[in-house]
């Protein structure tokens, strides 16, 4: 007689499996058909669960899907791809036959396209003043005074306390009075120029004193250091001269940008501008390109066919099926989870929405660049662009499209900020307030890594109860199954008995 050992998960009972030679009964059949139905519960239970892990992972890649859209296209972070921010709309480049380098020019967005002739007659300068060593600022409670603060500094010791200190040390003592004290300068040394102490700014607003006590009756020793501010001759276009004075080497005329490092001939140094759309049309174009990516793959989400027939698979049926099959299947399980979503709806309604409202700030409308809707049916909510019409709008009308892209309205009133914001400042505040907070629905509903959301969603919640569930059916499923075999072991065992009494008293009447 054969004998399997078996331990009920349900309960710590132990018990022999007893195979049914004496009764003839299938056993194993036997209890697995009386546990159909527990079992067709914890399936159902099992794939409802698999159900809101798919639902829940869906939901997932559209978020992510639109993290990376809004960092790539309105996040500070990538600075060169962001569409919210003036910068990135530099259409005008300038140019020099200069070769010294001593003035540079550079067209922000806006610049205007012109002419211009920079003569330097001098730099703006720090505030600085360079000691071969600081044997004389030893004498005692020395004060120094930047901008009008001063800090008094005993430099007599180090910044332990220890007796003659070095050079270095004092340094370091000076600089962190500065720093605990605000002062904007900073002390350095330098193998060819010593110890330089100078303001961080420059300017002839910039000042630095030092005041040395002297053994008396000597009066202290006092040390002065000014900054300077540049002085520029700058003509236009139009030919108007202006002579201009500046605190830094880099300022701004028409939009665009004038960089200074030393000082010019009398000629001054020439430059050119010219307009070159070609860099930020294809930012654009791009930005287009990946905005159709989006809502295609959002809207595919939402018209995709629901399978109904295609439940989650169990672990049994996985185990008849290879993973192709499998993988196969369960795309056909996922499919339509997200059929007409109501999250996922709004979100591209109002995506939509900011495109095509207009932008109070602007005369420009998104057709005016280039910019529509397609009539193609397979492809709802993506645009189109006309390449030509956008290149010929950035040129003639580059302050407009502009704002059209990023103007950031401050209005407190709601419907007074969107109807002023622009395109790219609407789309950040979408994608923001669906990704990123965890107060967003899409974050509630599903979670995110990263946030507190992760653990604690609707989804999530909904994963957590079936997995409770599916612990107590097995528990159940597994106390039943105990019962039956004690209840088929016990008969096998009479049986076992019976069979044994007939044979001795078959074998008593001689058969």
């Amino acid at each position: 007689m054969n004998v399997n050992s078996s331990t009920s998960t349900g309960s710590s009972t132990s018990y022999n499996r007893i195979s049914g030679l004496a009764t003839g009964l299938d056993t194993d059949a036997i209890v697995k058909a009386s546990l159909q139905g527990q079992q067709s519960k914890i399936d159902k239970a099992d794939q409802q669960k698999q159900t809101y892990q798919f639902q829940q992972e869906l939901y997932r890649d559209v978020i992510k899907q639109l993290k990376d859209f809004y960092s790539k296209y309105t996040d500070l972070t990538n600075l060169d791809s962001n569409l919210a921010i003036t910068r990135n709309y530099q259409t005008t480049a300038f140019t020099t036959s200069d070769t010294t380098g001593a003035v540079s020019a550079e067209g922000l967005a806006g610049a205007v396209t012109g002419n211009y002739n920079i003569k330097v007659a001098n730099i703006a300068t720090k505030a600085a003043g360079s000691f071969a060593d600081l044997s004389g600022l030893k004498s005692g409670a020395t004060q120094f005074t930047v901008n009008g603060k001063t800090v008094t500094v005993d430099l007599t010791t180090g910044p332990t306390g220890s007796a003659n200190p070095t050079d270095d040390e004092l340094l370091a003592k000076i600089n962190s009075a500065f720093t605990t004290a605000g002062i904007d300068a900073k002390m350095t040394k330098s193998t060819l120029s010593g110890y330089r102490l100078q303001t961080n700014q420059t300017g002839a607003s910039q000042s630095i004193g030092i005041s040395v006590p002297q053994p008396d009756p000597n009066p202290a020793t006092t040390f002065s250091f000014a900054g300077s501010d540049a002085h520029v001759t700058v003509t236009d276009s139009y030919g108007t001269t202006a002579e201009k004075t500046y605190s830094t080497n880099s300022f701004t005329i028409d939009n665009v940008k004038f960089t200074i490092s030393g000082a010019t001939s009398d000629s001054g140094i020439s430059f050119t501008g010219k307009t070159d759309v070609s860099a930020l049309q294809k930012k654009i174009a791009g930005f287009v390109s990946d905005y159709n990516t989006l809502i295609g793959n959002i809207t595919t989400k939402l018209q995709e066919k629901k399978y109904s027939d295609y439940k989650p698979l169990t672990d049994a049926q996985k185990e008849d099926m290879t993973e192709d099959q499998i993988k196969q299947w369960e795309t056909k399980s996922k499919s339509g989870l997200l059929r007409s979503d109501s999250y996922l709806t709004s979100i591209t309604n109002q995506m939509r929405s900011a495109i095509n409202t207009a932008v109070g700030t602007s005369t420009l409308k998104y057709t005016d660049l280039g910019i529509d809707f397609t009539n193609d049916y397979t492809k709802p909510g993506q645009l189109t662009l006309d390449e030509t019409k956008l290149k010929a709008a950035l040129e003639s009308n580059p302050d407009q499209a502009i704002s059209f892209f990023t103007n950031a309205s401050a209005a407190s009133d709601a419907a007074e900020k969107y109807r002023d914001s622009g395109i790219m400042q609407r789309l950040k505040t979408i994608l923001n307030d669906n990704a990123n907070m965890s107060s967003s629905a899409l974050l509630k509903k599903a979670g995110y890594t990263g946030s507190s959301t992760l653990s604690s969603n609707t989804l999530q919640n909904l994963i957590d109860s079936q997995t409770k569930l599916i612990t107590s059916l097995k528990a159940k499923y597994y106390d039943q199954q105990t019962a039956l075999y004690k209840k088929y072991t016990a008969l096998e065992t009479a049986m076992n008995k019976y069979n044994s009494q007939l044979s001795s008293f078959s074998s008593m009447m001689g058969y």
